[in-house]
């Protein structure tokens, strides 16, 4: 495996979210490279780094203000219906035309191409040997001799 993919494996490791195959997988690979095995100590050293940073503190009407805004979005809006309306009329002015338009094209070029198919090739017509079909045969060629 790439090394690229063992340090993702590295920090899926770290976040408890790699299967056993892989570990033994990911393990192996770090007994044989040193470069994953210093990514790996980095990655240790940032974490440890970061939970001996201290929590900021949060103002206790951060909460209520975002309760509040919680409880705003799950009303039901004035107008909603209205505002649906709108909304779908403007979703539909511009695909619905495009669509037909679409469709029309491709039904003409359908119905020329098969005109266009079906009717026998001109110049095929007057390329063809002159045969008379109605001149006498002879009854047998070899006789006419």
């Amino acid at each position: 495996m790439k090394c690229d993919d063992m340090q993702y494996n590295i920090s899926a490791y770290l976040d408890d979210a790699l299967d056993l195959s892989s570990q033994a997988t990911m393990f192996a690979h770090l007994g044989e490279c040193g470069q994953c095995r210093l990514f790996l100590r980095r990655m240790l050293d940032l974490r440890a780094g970061l939970a001996a940073i201290p929590a900021p503190e949060v103002p206790p009407s951060l909460d209520r203000r975002v309760m509040r805004l919680k409880l705003k979005r799950t009303r039901p809006m004035k107008g909603a219906r209205e505002r649906l309306r709108t909304l779908w009329s403007q979703r539909l002015s511009v695909p619905l035309p495009s669509a037909a338009l679409i469709a029309l094209a491709l039904i003409t070029v359908t119905v020329i191409s098969i005109s266009l198919w079906q009717k026998p090739d001109v110049v095929s017509v007057f390329c063809l040997p002159a045969v008379d079909a109605y001149a006498e045969q002879p009854a047998n060629p070899a006789n006419s001799k």
